[in-house]
């Protein structure tokens, strides 16, 4: 098992997922994360793998801005559970298979205020910041190593339902991955 605690200045609003979001509109944001993980060998060729991410973002609530966020915190969470056999054409092969979601947030709420029809007076309105959905990614991958020296090849195919947690909207593809493992003298 493992342990992980990350922190992720917010610059650009991401909540560490793929696209902008509600803090980009923020001054001084960021997010606190711990992640609880492990490996479980099943058989010599089998293992499980997983992992649970809860994260806390924190953003101003300055109130001399038009969007501002009405609370200064914000939760979220994110998983992934996998599983990998090695052996499948030849000794040295892998197949792995994995289920994930990227960080969603869990509820929050932003207010945009503008004025009304250049008159004097302001309206405020509130902004659930709650996705519609909930991404889940599915991936397969086949890996074979290509030398002695540490290198592979992987030919993976991937769905994202429920594509940057919003609600009827997909992303798949197929792609290849070359990794290299590199080691150090010390």
């Amino acid at each position: 098992g493992n342990i992980s605690l990350s922190y992720l200045d917010e610059e650009n609003g991401i909540l560490g997922t793929g696209g902008s979001g509600g803090l980009e509109f923020t001054d001084e944001s960021y997010t606190q994360a711990v992640t609880l993980g492990g490996t479980y060998q099943l058989t010599e060729k089998v293992q499980f793998v997983g992992s649970v991410t809860q994260a806390f973002s924190q953003g101003d609530t300055k109130n001399d801005r038009l969007l501002r966020l009405n609370s200064s915190s914000l939760s979220s969470s994110a998983f992934v559970v996998g599983v990998g056999s090695k052996g499948i054409f030849s000794a040295i092969d892998q197949l792995q298979f994995s289920i994930s979601q990227p960080l969603r947030i869990n509820g929050g709420s932003m207010s945009l205020v503008h004025d009304e029809q250049e008159v004097l007076h302001s309206r405020s309105v509130d902004i659930d910041l709650t996705p519609t959905g909930r991404q889940i990614d599915y991936q397969i991958e086949y890996t074979y190593p290509i030398s002695k020296i540490s290198s592979s090849l992987g030919l993976f195919a991937y769905w994202a339902d429920d594509y940057l947690h919003q609600s009827d909207l997909a992303s798949y593809g197929i792609g290849f991955r070359l990794k290299k493992t590199f080691s150090t003298p010390w």
